[in-house]
């Protein structure tokens, strides 16, 4: 013969989901990706290479290009250019041995025409 309690018998691990729940304060999901706003993003990665090495690279204005701030014209020089969205690609490699300069495009776009051939 059997007795009922009044008791009642919680699964441990439902118990444990609403106590988390209730006790936790609602904040914002952790960011994905450190961008302040995807249109500026390209110009915002220009400027952070430019200040990270001001003596060793340079814009070229009116462009989303960087070159090497010492071109040696009587070596073969070496552009490369794509898409932005993996920094730093592309403009991480400047620099002795390595590239000449970067063409930078959109947000995984291509470079446009008018900056390719600015860069050259």
């Amino acid at each position: 013969r059997h007795h009922r309690s009044s008791r009642t018998i919680v699964h441990l691990p439902s118990l444990r989901k609403h106590i988390c729940s209730a006790t936790m304060t609602s904040s914002p999901p952790p960011p994905k990706k450190f961008i302040n706003e995807p249109s500026n993003s390209v110009s915002e990665v220009i400027q952070g290479m430019l200040i990270q090495y001001p003596n060793k690279l340079r814009k070229l204005q009116n462009h989303n290009v960087l070159l090497s701030s010492s071109i040696n014209y009587e070596k073969v020089n070496i552009l490369s250019g794509g898409g932005s969205g993996h920094e730093p690609s592309h403009a991480g490699w400047i620099g002795s041995g390595m590239l000449t300069g970067a063409i930078l495009g959109g947000i995984f776009a291509s470079p446009s025409v008018a900056s390719i051939l600015a860069a050259v």
